[in-house]
């Protein structure tokens, strides 16, 4: 799958990343909806991201983080922004 392809040379290329964080995270959730606070919630509880400022990881930043075009590919979303979820799509 692209998302298997993808997440180590991603990885490798600049640290541990957030959408890659965020994909794992997902991948483990199986084919659960989640939001983007508790996915917030279990990429600090793990630990392995890490914002330049050392502050903690926020919904916000999750929902702009999947939203991106660029990784928009990786990630399908149902809800609006405010009470987004979210799961890696199939075949990723």
């Amino acid at each position: 799958p692209l998302w298997q392809a993808l997440a180590p040379h991603l990885a490798a290329a600049s640290g541990d990343v957030l959408h890659v964080e965020i994909g794992e995270i997902l991948r483990g959730a199986g084919d659960k909806w989640m939001t983007s606070a508790e996915l917030a919630r279990e990429v600090n509880r793990r630990g392995r991201y890490q914002k330049a400022e050392g502050t903690p990881v926020d919904a916000k930043q999750i929902t702009a983080r999947v939203g991106h075009a660029r990784y928009r590919q990786l990630f399908e979303f149902r809800g609006e922004k405010s009470a987004r979820r979210l799961r890696l799509k199939r075949g990723v």
